[in-house]
């Protein structure tokens, strides 16, 4: 065992069950959606992969380590091709997937031995080992699945993406099971390496199980803390529309008081006032009162305070905005819910809106209606740049601040989902259009 390496596990189940751990993480995380092209890249790695762990499947010892990082590097690069994120959130999966795939390996072979022994037919051995294989790995995939459930976690943060010091903490954990685990094929004479055959099986699969085990605790650990960020941040984007709403309403206030005091003394100074230069300056303080007039009444004070306060951003920014909305349909809903769908959809609206070039291009349209027992709210807009769906929640590139946006459209989503609700978005033809669909009380009745 010196000069050379064997694992006394045919390399070829080594790959298959890497392949599996790879395809199975895939396939769990939705990555199979585009079957064909799935399939085929599925396809290659497994003989591409096959071929190189067969070639070495006895190499010196200087060699085994090199040959493991190129075997790792194999399953990352797959992951990657398939699962087209940035190469942090593709290492620590990939990660993940090995360590599984060194689990499944060694208690297939430890069953084997135990259960069917040295003398059991090829074809028998291939078929146990690829019901082990099949079962480990949909246990490990349902065991994340529950464990993200009794975390609480949405089913989004599941699969999220990784910073590179959870990548690095991940990396540690799977090479403290690695080398703990293979340490008496390479060393048999540590204080950590057994000494007969069978103890050393015993302990690789048992190694590999708490490795397993410690990734997945610490992976619902930063699950929960991502979780609990996050719900911090919708309730300060909530609590700052509930504000703005506040704001707006003594404002806005101020403005109705003010524009009909106004008025009231325009039309005093005008049947008094001689001259024409008199007459124009009062045209003009008109024209400008004008711009701050009521707007139209949609029959919900909530939903026509955040219009009023918004009117003047779009103003502005040259946005034209078409509202048809019947606000009584808003009656079950709470205030601050209603400042939360319509203060972030009109929020996003504006921002994405004033980016357009062309001015006839500024716009955006409320609908709020109802059809079938359900209230509908659209809100629509002009999109300059191109808007991913993913998870049915818009992604747009930001740049470094990425990671920090978002939580206006979870924070719409919440509130929909409190009455039952369904929200989708749609990007096409530069056209962004965000809809809500909510039962009506009478469809809650069973009307």
């Amino acid at each position: 065992m010196g000069s050379q390496v064997s694992l006394d596990i045919p390399r070829l189940y080594t790959a298959l069950a890497e392949w599996m751990a790879c395809v199975s993480l895939a396939i769990s995380a939705g990555c199979a959606a585009k079957k064909q092209r799935f399939a085929l890249q599925s396809a290659l790695y497994l003989v591409l992969h096959g071929l190189f762990m067969y070639a070495t499947g006895k190499v010196p010892v200087v060699l085994w380590i090199p040959c493991m990082i190129m075997a790792f590097a194999g399953m990352l690069l797959f992951l990657h091709a398939v699962w087209p994120r940035d190469l942090k959130h593709a290492a620590y999966y990939a990660l993940r997937a090995f360590l599984a795939a060194e689990f499944a390996a060694s208690l297939e072979w430890q069953l084997q031995t135990v259960l069917l022994g040295n003398t059991g037919h090829p074809a028998a051995a291939c078929l146990f080992m690829l019901t082990v294989y099949t079962a480990t790995f949909a246990l490990i995939a349902f065991g994340s699945g529950v464990l993200a459930q009794v975390s609480g976690l949405p089913e989004r943060l599941r699969f999220p993406d990784r910073s590179w010091r959870e990548v690095f903490s991940a990396a540690m954990i799977v090479v403290a099971a690695f080398v703990l685990a293979n340490i008496s094929f390479v060393l048999p004479s540590t204080p950590f390496s057994a000494e007969d055959l069978k103890s050393i099986h015993i302990l690789r699969t048992m190694t590999d199980a708490v490795g397993l085990a410690i990734l997945h605790a610490y992976e619902s650990r930063i699950g929960e803390l991502s979780a609990e960020r996050e719900a911090e941040r919708m309730n300060a984007i909530l609590a700052s529309q509930y504000e703005s709403y506040r704001s707006y309403q003594d404002t806005i206030d101020l403005i109705h008081f003010k524009y009909h005091d106004l008025k009231h003394q325009l039309a005093a100074l005008r049947s008094t006032a001689d001259g024409g230069e008199r007459e124009r300056c009062l045209d003009e303080l008109e024209d400008q009162l004008d711009e701050y007039r009521p707007q139209k009444d949609t029959g919900n004070q909530v939903l026509n305070t955040l219009l009023e306060g918004k009117s003047g951003i779009m103003r502005r920014n040259g946005i034209e905005l078409t509202c048809v909305a019947d606000g009584q349909l808003l009656s079950r809903l709470h205030v601050t819910d209603i400042c939360s769908i319509f203060g972030n959809a009109l929020d996003n609206a504006i921002e994405s809106a004033a980016l357009a070039e062309d001015p006839q291009m500024r716009y955006v349209h409320l609908l709020v209606t109802s059809k079938k027992h359900f209230l509908v709210i659209d809100v629509r807009n002009y999109c300059r740049e191109r808007v991913e769906i993913r998870d049915g929640l818009p992604v747009r590139d930001r740049g470094k601040d990425a990671r920090f946006h978002g939580y206006g459209t979870r924070s719409i989503q919440c509130a929909v989902q409190k009455y039952g609700g369904t929200l989708t978005f749609s990007c096409e033809d530069h056209e962004f259009e965000m809809r809500v669909l909510i039962p009506l009380a009478a469809k809650a009745d069973g009307d």
